[in-house]
Order: C-alpha cells, then structure tokens, then sequence
C-alpha cells in the first residue's frame, strides 16, 4: 500500500512495530478515524457485520462517510496476504477501483 503512496500513521506503525498488523481496543478506535481505512477480510468473513454492530466504529468519521474499504474477496485478500511478484499486479488491479470508491466516500443510506 505504501507503494502506491498511501501512508502509515505513525501512531499506526507504533502500534504494529515490524507486524502486519495490530489488535486496536475499542479505547482506541479513534487512531483508524483516517482518510482511508482498508481492512484485509477475505478469511474473516465476520468481520464487516461485528464492525456494522460495534456503536463505536459506527461514530468513526472514516465510517460514517464511507471511506473505510473492506477486502472480502478470498482470492484478493490472499493476493494481497502474499505480496508476491505475482500476486500484487493481480491485487492492484482489482484493489484500484474498490481505493477510487473508498477515497471519494460511499457513506451508508
């Protein structure tokens, strides 16, 4: 992602140290408040609806104006997991429209 000029916040890198990610408790659900929040759910398929009924990403700003992106297709999700030579060319071009559609906002009806 960084590839493509997207950045981590350092509050975020902190967090996850040389990880590819982090456990962020509620408490401190505000450091994703972000231009864009991209979630890798492809193999936690329950992830959307426990976000959907969690009150307090609900407020993020990131959410309510519909720029936060998750990835649920298995075979995108993997490709991005992987980060291969093979496999990112694949990621990137299914990834780019879902990015264009986030960063504009598709906030909820």
């Amino acid at each position: 992602m960084t590839s493509l000029g997207f950045e981590i916040p350092e509050e975020i890198a902190e967090l996850t140290g040389d990880k590819d990610g982090a456990d962020v408790s509620e408490e401190w659900l505000d450091l994703l408040d972000r231009d864009l929040l991209v979630w890798n759910a492809g193999f936690t398929p329950d992830l959307p609806a426990d976000l959907e009924g969690n009150p307090l990403y609900q407020r993020l700003d990131v959410t309510r104006e519909g720029r936060d992106l998750f990835v649920v297709d298995k075979v995108l999700s993997g490709a991005l997991t992987w980060s291969t030579a093979l496999s990112l060319p694949f990621a990137i071009e299914g990834l780019t429209p879902q990015l264009a559609t986030a960063v504009d906002g598709n906030p909820a009806p």
